[in-house]
């Protein structure tokens, strides 16, 4: 294993757990305060985005900066990403980060069937895959099998909701991006777009503040931990060891999300419930297998 590769995959675990920790950091956010969604994603926001501009600012130490590479495309699709955020927390608010967590993972599948939409032509491993996350959703859903415990219908749609959201964000900064080399840079004005997206709803929604430190605590780690940095880890493990690789061993992310959610919020997860996520999780890791290997960009 060479050192690319290593620092490669560690930046990609990182960037992982960076990312499982923000549903259950949500939850928290919320049942310490009375934060709403707008207020959590503008703080998430103002705080994320001058992050990410300083660690562009010194990865580039030395080097000057071009603000204005491709930055339309990266801004528009900031706006369909606020979109997916205000919808995730909205969900968050409803049913237990775990249960959130494995059908927001059913976005790789989405993306899959998006595509046959499109007129690529989906291999059987890729179908496969769809049939394995639909048994996990019926799995992870207790309410399709008759239990006592019940989940807010509106949350599930939200979860679902977000879902199709990320896919969609997928497909068009597939498109839209695929000339743009620097994707940290890309990343930048990405979560800019986001951020002045959402601040544009403040006249509307207005803004309340953290009423504590350990809020403050949380939406600091909220913007830094799962948004800024593993956006930054990102980029740089796709430069290292190529989007492949990175998406195969990005299927930690929701594995490491419920085990958090369970840790840290002492959610109850059920064996069904596990079992529907390890189906999901597979149907992850095999459609990144499938795109790793493929060798005609016409089938998936």
């Amino acid at each position: 294993m060479n050192h690319q590769f290593r620092s490669g995959l560690l930046l990609i675990l990182s960037a992982a757990t960076g990312y499982a920790f923000l549903p259950s950091l949500v939850r928290a956010i919320y049942e310490r305060s009375d934060l709403q969604p707008t207020d959590i994603a503008v703080w998430r926001f103002a705080i994320a985005t001058p992050l990410i501009w300083l660690a562009l600012a010194w990865r580039r130490r030395g080097q000057p900066v071009d603000l204005g590479i491709a930055r339309w495309r990266p801004l528009s699709l900031g706006l369909l990403y606020a979109a997916s955020v205000l919808v995730a927390f909205i969900g968050l608010e409803t049913i237990p980060a775990s249960i959130y967590i494995v059908l927001f993972y059913t976005y790789p599948t989405m993306v899959a069937l998006l595509s046959a939409l499109l007129g690529v032509r989906l291999s059987g491993w890729a179908w496969l895959a769809v049939g394995l996350t639909l048994l996990g959703v019926l799995l992870t859903v207790p309410n399709f099998f008759g239990e006592a415990r019940s989940l807010d219908a509106g949350g599930i749609v939200l979860a679902l909701l977000n879902a199709a959201s990320v896919a969609l964000y997928y497909l068009l900064s597939e498109r839209l991006l695929r000339r743009v080399r620097d994707l940290t840079l890309s990343a930048a004005w990405l979560i800019t777009g986001c951020g002045l997206t959402i601040f544009a709803l403040l006249p509307f929604q207005g803004l309340r503040g953290p009423q504590d430190t350990t809020t403050w605590l949380l939406l600091a780690l909220l913007a830094s931990l799962c948004t800024a940095y593993p956006m930054f880890a990102l980029n740089a493990a796709i430069q290292r060891i190529g989007s492949s690789l990175a998406s195969l061993f990005s299927t930690v992310e929701p594995v490491l999300g419920i085990v958090l959610a369970a840790l840290l919020l002492a959610e109850r997860v059920t064996l069904q419930q596990w079992l529907g996520a390890a189906l999901i999780v597979t149907a992850v890791a095999l459609l990144a297998l499938v795109s790793r290997s493929q060798t005609n960009p016409a089938e998936l």
